[in-house]
């Protein structure tokens, strides 16, 4: 075996993420390890990648009894990392942010040096930009490749992808898939975190499943089904959807009205868009059609060229903060820049944007029973783990930060929820709880407009489909009349 693991144990404050954790890697394989938010895989393959130091057990790496100190000595051996949130500087250029780290003494003789050994790397890799492109011009699959171009320029061998889908466009998916096969067919040896289940089916050899910080099961692939593999992730048999309403939709809550925008990502044009009462309209769209214009465009964060938004029958005028607690809850779509501070508590993070509020303060002070009492309301209803409201909300795993960040916008009982890809990065668990309550929201009234690159999530959930493409609305499938093939030509332009 080419890699170890035996009996690794590694405790944090207020929980321990690896309990006597027992699995093998094989050599040249793809490598599937799979659980709910913390669960412990990220942890177990971060004590691998030396960012970790485990408290017992140990790590067998081709036979030798290893524990690297730091990521550079990982990488020395021939491990690398690609993290779920990248590690990229968005405005140096591509062969820059390979450079990275390996510059030597100095920068120019050093990019004189090495850029002839990266060229042949980056043309036998046949991707769709240049390496003078600054990473801020890629999307973000194309991100995800020079964060790989980056593992084998330094001459990995064992490549570990922490939910290397979580961002991705379907075409993305399948592009990144197929170059993952190919760099085992060159002898890598690739290990894929992740909670996708259909994900692992397709593309791993050997699946290891955790839970709460345990090994439960550890077999080839071919051996599992779907079924089987999540009732291995949740430790039960997963429970039916919560059912929907019939009632035909209300009146009209959200009404986009022509827009369009001028700003420097993909501008909006001439976009009509409704959402009513009781509906929940699914958004699909290749990333950056103009999907975060039109979610700042409702908020007050992106001005308006022409057109107008209506929220209830009236222009919205207001700022930010008045929309947002006026009757519209927002997911928003990138976690850490957008919804919560790492270094501020959960219960903190759980009242952020309502902090102001009778319910949590008092002239001018906050109250901090009634805060706490939120925060576990929260963390029981949404399952987050550790449940400790007074725990640094960084050093919970990343799906577990995203259910406190749904579980806060839906608090206050919103007329309309913006949900900007709601369940990226959250395990099945999770997502079956996020989708029932969005479910629930709907029956109960609330408009729902649901943005997300998943599109089994948007077909499921929503009543009607609009597909963006180049910023105006391209298509639009009732519930049921939409395929993924329909939706697909759609998101190219081609419907």
């Amino acid at each position: 075996m080419l890699i170890e693991f035996d009996k690794v144990t590694k405790r944090f404050p207020l929980t321990t993420a690896n309990d006597s954790v027992s699995f093998n890697i094989a050599l040249n394989s793809i490598h599937g390890v799979v659980g709910e938010n913390g669960a412990g895989k990220s942890t177990i393959m971060k004590i691998l990648y030396g960012m970790y130091s485990h408290d017992s057990g140990e790590i067998r790496f081709r036979g030798e009894r290893v524990q690297f100190s730091s990521p550079l000595d990982a990488i020395r051996r021939g491990i690398g990392m690609v993290h779920q949130h990248f590690m990229l500087i968005p405005r140096l250029t591509v062969w820059e942010n390979i450079l990275l780290g390996q510059e030597g003494s100095f920068w120019i003789s050093a990019t004189e040096r090495k850029t002839p050994q990266l060229k042949p790397i980056f043309e036998s890799s046949g991707l769709g930009f240049r390496l003078t492109d600054t990473v801020e011009s890629l999307s973000v699959g194309q991100r995800q490749q020079v964060e790989i171009l980056k593992l084998l320029y330094r001459e990995s061998q064992v490549l570990i992808l922490d939910e290397p889908t979580a961002v991705l466009t379907p075409q993305e998916t399948k592009d990144l898939f197929q170059r993952l096969r190919q760099l085992k067919a060159q002898g890598k040896t690739i290990v894929i975190i992740t909670h996708k289940i259909a994900e692992v089916l397709e593309l791993t050899d050997t699946v290891t499943v955790m839970r709460q910080g345990r090994v439960v099961a550890h077999a080839p692939t071919h051996t599992l089904d779907a079924e089987h593999l999540t009732e291995l992730i949740i430790g039960q048999a997963c429970p039916p959807p919560h059912p929907r309403a019939q009632e035909p939709p209300g009146q009209p809550i959200l009404e986009v009205q022509g827009i369009s925008t001028r700003s420097h990502r993909a501008p909006l044009n001439k976009l009509k868009l409704t959402v009513r009462a009781g509906e929940i309209l699914g958004i699909a769209g290749v990333s950056g059609n103009g999907q975060e214009d039109l979610v700042e465009s409702i908020i007050g964060l992106c001005p308006l060229s022409e057109g107008k938004v209506q929220f209830r029958g009236k222009t919205m005028t207001g700022s930010t903060y008045e929309r947002l607690t006026g009757g519209i809850a927002l997911i928003p779509p990138d976690r850490l820049d957008e919804a919560v501070v790492p270094t501020f508590s959960v219960e903190f993070n759980a009242i952020l944007g309502l902090h102001r509020g009778a319910r949590f303060q008092k002239c001018g002070i906050l109250q901090r029973t009634a805060i706490t009492k939120h925060t576990e309301t929260l963390i029981s209803d949404f399952s987050v783990s550790p449940p400790s409201p007074v725990a640094t909300l960084g050093t919970l795993s990343g799906g577990n930060q995203q259910k406190l960040v749904v579980g806060r916008a839906l608090a206050s009982n919103p007329a309309l929820i913006i949900a900007a890809y709601p369940t990226r990065g959250v395990d099945i668990g999770a997502t079956r709880r996020i989708h029932d309550e969005l479910v629930k929201r709907r029956n109960s009234g609330a408009a729902i407009l649901l943005i997300s690159s998943e599109l089994d999530e948007i077909m499921a959930l929503s009543d009607n489909i609009a597909v963006l493409f180049d910023g105006y609305c391209a298509a639009l499938f009732p519930r049921g009349q939409a395929t993924e093939l329909a939706l697909g030509r759609a998101m190219v332009g081609a419907a």
